[in-house]
């Protein structure tokens, strides 16, 4: 069962992200089902973790703990958009739902994977002509694995999404 905050956090999630389904338009059942698990799994991203990013290919140094929110982007005319969706990091979960912009964030259609290694959650994306990778250090090898395996599947969806367009 979720705790009160938690489930406050899950409708606050919802919230966001409605605006996203329906500034798209969706125009066929398909769609519709993909945006309602887009918005589940978004929920599930949630979560506060240590963070430490690459451009290398090592991920050695300081780690710092940050607010990981996936969320629905701008498109070209204003409404949000799963198609311009991305992962964000901020200072804290209260900056995050306030509507601060995140310290960072990753576009989804940059992100090429997302994979576990121990604790860590290897986040392979594009940043400009070359490659980028972002550690997310999770507190057991078990919850890197399922926060893995949602990430790589909202992943998928994103760009099932984008296909159907």
């Amino acid at each position: 069962m979720l705790k009160k905050s938690k489930k406050k956090n899950v409708l606050e999630a919802i919230a966001l992200t409605v605006d996203a389904v329906q500034g798209e338009k969706s125009e066929s059942v398909e769609k519709l089902a993909v945006d309602k698990d887009l918005i589940a799994l978004a929920v599930k991203m949630s979560i506060t973790a240590q963070k430490y990013a690459s451009t290398d290919g090592s991920l050695s140094g300081d780690t710092e703990e940050r607010y990981f929110a996936v969320q629905a982007g701008l498109n070209k005319k204003g409404k949000e958009s799963w198609s311009e969706g991305y992962i964000g990091w901020w200072a804290n979960e209260g900056d995050c739902t306030s509507k601060k912009s995140p310290e960072g964030s990753i576009k989804l259609t940059k992100i090429s994977s997302a994979k576990q290694d121990g604790k860590i959650v290897r986040v392979k994306h594009k940043s400009g002509d070359s490659s980028a990778e972002l550690g997310v250090v999770l507190p057991a090898d078990e919850k890197a694995a399922e926060w893995a395996a949602v990430f790589k599947e909202l992943l998928n969806l994103v760009r099932k999404r984008q296909e159907k367009k």
